[in-house]
Order: C-alpha cells, then structure tokens, then sequence
C-alpha cells in the first residue's frame, strides 16, 4: 500500500470516529437537557404545590383555632365540622370532588382557598 493510501484511510478511520463520538456527545447532551428540563419543570411545580400546601394548612390550623377558642371561651356548642376532625383530607376539595382534576391548577388552587375562607367566616360569624 502506499504511503497517500494509508493516509487515506487513516483519514477517514479517525473521520469516522469524530463523526461517532460526536453524534453521540449530541444525543447524551440532548438527554441530559431533556432530563434537566423536567427536573426544573418538576421541582417549580413541587415548590408551588408546597406553598399553596402550606398556606392551605394555615387557613385550616386558624379555623380549626378559632373554632376551639370559640368553644372554650364563648362557651359556644363545640363545632361540629368534619373539617376539623379529618384535617388531612376533609377541607381537600380534590378529595372530596374527583371531577375537578379535568380543571386548572389554578382554578383548583383558588376553589380551595375560596372554600377554607368560607369556612373562616363561618365560624367567626357564627354566635356562641
């Protein structure tokens, strides 16, 4: 073989295989850039879901308080509201109403805290 042949060859061997490491130098970068992506999309909808989580279950601690603050210090009927027994799921309009999910997150997020309000409201306005 001559000398400009293996050349030749040489060539293209070391072509072919910057060609190979590079498509897949792509595809992983690809990869990890769809993964990073999800991770990013997942941990800012975690982080919303956590406040909107935290701020529910400070709406219900206060109407669960002053529920029992009426009933200790008004001498009021001690309440009688499922929300305050099943605090983990009773005020969860998720939960309690299925048919919801096909809504907004947005939507959901503000039916919850329209009916923990309502809930407030009624028990501060509600005579001893």
């Amino acid at each position: 073989m001559s000398e400009s042949t293996e050349n030749d060859a040489e060539k293209d061997i070391i072509n072919k295989t910057f060609l190979r490491m590079k498509s897949n130098l792509v595809k992983e970068g690809y990869r990890e850039g769809i993964e990073q992506g999800k991770q990013n999309v997942y941990q800012q909808y975690f982080d919303q879901g956590y406040m909107n989580g935290f701020q529910n279950g400070y709406r219900l601690g206060r109407l669960k308080g002053i529920s029992w603050a009426k009933f200790t210090f008004d001498n009021s009927s001690q309440p009688n509201i499922d929300v305050l027994r099943k605090t983990s799921t009773a005020a969860c309009i998720l939960c309690n109403e299925e048919n919801l999910l096909s809504k907004s997150i947005s939507d959901i997020r503000n039916n919850q805290i329209y009916i923990l309000d309502r809930l407030i409201d009624d028990i501060q306005n509600k005579k001893g």
